[in-house]
């Protein structure tokens, strides 16, 4: 059988400094960063210039994303780099890399 393509996604995004790490839930992940793109300086993200997605992770169903992200939010800031680091060591801008929303997602 076929895996099927994320319905949801767990992201870190952060800012040109990497002092900040950001980490949500999203259903359409490229909406969602070009969202953080052009957020205001009301918003955490938008006044710590958190643009730069530099982690993400797919899950099928939103108790599983949920459950990664309650995970890393409490995770240690060591630990959350080490997980960038695994699958971005370069920290380079994801953003390009992210799939487009599956069309029969709910």
């Amino acid at each position: 059988m076929a895996e099927s393509a994320p319905n949801y996604y767990v992201y870190i995004v952060t800012n040109r400094y990497h002092s900040v790490l950001y980490t949500s839930v999203a259903r359409d992940l490229r909406r969602r960063v070009a969202d953080h793109r052009k957020i205001s300086e009301e918003t955490f993200t938008g006044r710590e210039g958190c643009k730069k997605l530099v982690y993400y992770q797919g899950t099928e169903y939103a108790h599983e994303a949920l459950h990664l992200e309650q995970r890393i939010k409490t995770a240690s800031r060591l630990k959350k780099i080490q997980m960038i680091n695994e699958l971005n060591p370069s920290w380079r801008d994801l953003s390009l890399d992210v799939p487009a929303r599956n069309p029969k997602g709910r």
